[in-house]
């Protein structure tokens, strides 16, 4: 990967969670069996293959934002993928929901769901 923008392309979870609004919002790309686990409050899901529609400089939607994933991996690639076709504004969420589960951050849970029965069922 282009190590140029090592230095900008990441965010720490506390930041993103004090910064991301409406006209910067907070992107889920993992996988909808990976949200089952629960998912930041106020973050919009999205695929990471619908990025580029919906992000960039052709007529998509989203100028800015953070992007977040399992662990930090695939939002980091995601944001390099951005920038190499040009589109700027966007950065990976440093450690990922992981990180942002472990630091306190509000996470919602599909409907019937709550933090306990999440962790019940993980374990099965």
């Amino acid at each position: 990967m282009n190590q140029q923008y090592q230095g900008s392309i990441e965010t720490a979870v506390e930041e993103a969670a004090d910064a991301f609004c409406p006209q910067r919002p907070l992107i889920d790309i993992r996988a909808k069996e990976e949200r089952q686990t629960g998912m930041p409050t106020g973050a919009i899901s999205m695929s990471a293959e619908d990025l580029p529609a919906r992000c960039g400089k052709n007529g998509g939607e989203i100028a800015a934002g953070y992007i977040i994933c399992a662990e930090g991996v695939r939002s980091r690639a995601a944001v390099l993928k951005l920038k190499e076709q040009g589109v700027d504004g966007f950065s990976s969420v440093t450690g990922g929901f992981k990180a942002w589960v472990n630091a306190g951050l509000p996470v919602s849970y599909p409907a019937g769901l709550d933090a306990n029965l999440v962790d019940r069922y993980a374990r099965h």
